[in-house]
């Protein structure tokens, strides 16, 4: 039968000198990589220490593939006609309205105030849709 080993329980002091770093700074790689004391005691298993240093392959991993995942999945939304691209969207609109505000500007039957109001409405439009109704980049002068 296999010999059991106890876990090693690494005080911070005691990891930053076995692993050759700053007691402040490993403390600090800790927090980023989100690991608290696997221990009552306060202390850290050597799986943290490791993961804190030297980054958690496993987790990267799935993070690129399901970074590549995402990007399939778009391209063939996209080749389904499911998916567009915002900025073709963008310039598409802009086009229209840049040519309704050109009509616009070209009747005389209306008043100018009438004429401004209408072209402003017409920009307040393409900005919904350059930026969406959260925010963002003014879009190109219409």
């Amino acid at each position: 039968m296999g010999r059991k080993f106890k876990q090693k329980h690494w005080g911070l002091d005691e990891a930053a000198a076995e692993f050759g770093c700053d007691k402040d700074t490993l403390a600090k790689y800790f927090k980023q990589a989100g690991q608290s004391p696997a221990f009552n005691d306060g202390a850290f298993a050597t799986n943290q220490i490791v993961i804190a240093l030297f980054g958690d392959y496993d987790a990267q991993k799935t993070r690129k593939i399901t970074h590549e995942a995402n990007l399939l999945e778009m391209e063939e939304k996209q080749s389904r006609g499911e998916l567009v691209v915002k900025a073709d969207v963008i310039d598409l609109v802009t086009v229209g309205l840049q040519a309704m505000v050109a009509t616009i500007l070209a009747m005389t039957e209306i008043t100018i105030e009438q004429r401004e109001k209408i072209i402003e409405q017409i920009r307040e439009c393409g900005e919904r849709v350059a930026c969406g109704d959260k925010g963002g980049d003014a879009p190109a002068e219409v």
